[in-house]
C-alpha cells in the first residue's frame, strides 16, 4: 500500500514525480494559485476603495 504523501518508488523521485503528479502539472497549479491569490487581493483592495470613496468621511492618511 503507498502512502499519499510519500513517493512509491525510487524511480519517481528521479522522474521528477512529485506525489504522483509532474513537475511541469506542479508548476501550473502554482500560477492557477497565485493567479487567484491575486485576483482576490485586487478585489479586496478595489471593494475597501470605492466603499471609502462612497463613504461621507473625508479620506485621510494616516499620518495626518
Amino acid at each position: 500500500m503507498s502512502y499519499l504523501f510519500a513517493f512509491t518508488t525510487n524511480a519517481d523521485a528521479s522522474d521528477g514525480i512529485v506525489f504522483g503528479k509532474n513537475i511541469q502539472t506542479w508548476l501550473i497549479y502554482t500560477l492557477v494559485l497565485l493567479g487567484v491569490t491575486l485576483i482576490s487581493y485586487l478585489l479586496v483592495w478595489a471593494f475597501g476603495f470605492i466603499r471609502d470613496i462612497n463613504s461621507d468621511k473625508a479620506i485621510k492618511q494616516p499620518w495626518d
